[in-house]
């Protein structure tokens, strides 16, 4: 769901896209258009701001917290 933290950070990170429960319509959409843009050789990711997610960089966040 969009309100959890996986919907953030998909957000955040501008991966992909967070739905509701109730968001079937806009599911199956966003899967059809992704699988056309597969069938095309289109389909593409533009991740920004993923390093924070990395093991390095979760892992320091820990260590200072310790």
């Amino acid at each position: 769901p969009t309100e959890w933290e996986a919907g953030s950070m998909i957000g955040q990170t501008q991966t992909g896209v967070a739905f509701d429960y109730s968001s079937r319509s806009e599911l199956k959409n966003v899967i059809l258009e992704w699988y056309a843009a597969f069938k095309k050789g289109n389909l593409s990711i533009r991740a920004k701001n993923i390093e924070q997610y990395g093991r390095r960089a979760l892992t320091e966040q820990l260590a200072e917290q310790l």
